[in-house]
């Protein structure tokens, strides 16, 4: 009894010969398998550390054992989560796309993520063992008309501001801090025209609008959001005889200081 001991540190296939002397005993053939994954022989490549929320990323990854051998058909093993104690790994935020299995254990990996953030820790698993750590940042997306938020009061009284104020959204719900182009107004009634409002906003999301009504009676207020409607509104504005003291002090103060003398 003879024993034959082969060894290789590759995962490969072999076929062969056993002879004795010039006769041909078998022909042989032996795969050798990788062994498991060795998660810090493991490699991401372009992995982009700034997307815009909801569009599709995509990343590649290599599976090797300790002997660097590749691990191919595990696709489905491989997720991309985010790396927090405050979202829950299993929550919509991010989701895998169909992905694709390149061979020799190099994988393109596809992916979208939802929320939107300056800094998200996220982590790319195989099963239990973590293969890659980055912190991405992800934009929001444009604000959307049906997902923002807007306040608009129903009454006023002639010659005081009316302010409108609002937050951006974008549709997965994202504050989306946008510029003036975005928000577009619309007034009529009271002797008033679009270009009478003011608008501003701020790096946090919110948008205002501030108009003045020159006379009595109804404002039509329309807002926009990247040319879709936000809302449509009127507005009664009270005449002079509506007017209280406190109404008139306020009045006043809206003007700037006034020498109580004139």
């Amino acid at each position: 009894t003879h024993q034959v001991v082969l060894s290789t540190e590759q995962a490969v296939e072999l076929t062969f010969d056993l002879v004795l002397g010039s006769r041909l005993m078998k022909k042989c053939a032996v795969t050798f398998k990788p062994e498991q994954l060795a998660e810090q022989h493991c490699t991401v490549e372009a992995l982009p550390l700034t997307i815009v929320a909801g569009e599709e990323f995509a990343f590649f990854i290599q599976l090797q054992d300790s002997y660097r051998n590749g691990l191919s058909g595990l696709e489905q093993m491989i997720q991309i989560v985010i790396d927090s104690d405050t979202i829950p790994p299993e929550s919509s935020a991010i989701t895998k796309l169909p992905s694709a299995d390149l061979g020799q254990g190099r994988y393109q990996i596809r992916a979208r993520i939802l929320l939107a953030r300056e800094a998200l820790p996220i982590k790319v698993v195989f099963g239990s063992k973590t293969i890659w750590k980055a912190v991405m940042e992800v934009l929001p997306a444009a604000a959307k008309a049906s997902r923002c938020e807007v306040e608009c009061p129903e009454e006023s009284r002639v010659q005081f501001p009316v302010e409108v104020h609002g937050l951006f959204r974008d549709e997965f719900g994202n504050v989306a801090p946008s510029e003036a182009d975005v928000l577009q107004v619309r007034l009529d009634g009271c002797l008033l025209k679009a270009t009478d409002a003011l608008l501003s906003m701020d790096r946090l999301g919110h948008f205002f609008v501030m108009f003045t009504p020159k006379r009595d009676g109804e404002v039509r207020v329309q807002v926009q959001i990247n040319r879709e409607k936000l809302m449509e509104q009127k507005v009664l504005v009270r005449g002079l005889s509506s007017w209280t003291r406190e109404d008139a002090s306020r009045w006043v103060l809206s003007i700037g200081n006034v020498d109580p003398a004139v």
